[in-house]
């Protein structure tokens, strides 16, 4: 069992206590399906009323895999937090603008122009991904995005399956972004 990864993931988001339950929610969905490695993109806007996406502090491992595969992901995520992504760019940027879950079947075999982490996709031994948008109040308010170490042609089960355990981290999911608001505004 890799208690390193977890224990990163938590310390990741222990400036931002309202994180930890989708942190657990996240290594739920992990550890139930055959994803090894969750993310979330979520929206800033910058100077002009545009948005990028960048990473959110919740992310998390499959609670049992081999440390060497654990560290991987770890370096894999060390080397995203550097990519803020506009919209409509990358895995997170098309789920985000289309609202539509999206499968890559193995992310090496695409460009960096189509997957932006190519390089480290590649370096790490990152295979197939899928990108689930999590739509409140009829508004795109994060994509998360899974992978796997094995490319994978698209898998409606397991598509489905995935797609569902997001839907399901809605209540936790606006709990959080409450709670972070309420941080931001200084009253928390």
């Amino acid at each position: 069992m890799s208690h390193v990864g977890l224990e990163e993931s938590i310390a990741s988001t222990s400036s931002m206590p309202h994180w930890h339950k989708v942190l657990v929610e996240l290594t739920q969905i992990c550890a139930t399906t055959c994803w090894e490695y969750a993310e979330i993109w979520q929206p800033r806007t910058v100077p002009g009323d545009s948005h990028v996406l960048e990473l959110n502090p919740a992310w998390a491992l499959k609670p049992s895999m081999e440390l060497s595969r654990a560290h991987a992901w770890q370096q894999f995520r060390l080397c995203s937090k550097a990519f803020v992504i506009s919209v409509a760019e990358g895995l997170p940027g098309r789920v985000w603008i289309n609202r539509t879950p999206e499968w890559i079947t193995d992310t090496s075999a695409y460009s960096e122009t189509y997957f932006l982490r190519n390089q480290i996709a590649k370096a790490f031994g990152v295979g197939a991904g899928l990108g689930v948008p999590l739509i409140i109040d009829n508004q795109v308010t994060a994509v998360f995005v899974f992978f796997s170490s094995a490319a994978m042609p698209k898998e409606p089960n397991l598509l489905q399956q995935t797609v569902t355990l997001v839907q399901n981290l809605l209540p936790v999911f606006k709990q959080s972004l409450r709670s972070e608001g309420v941080a931001e505004d200084g009253q928390a």
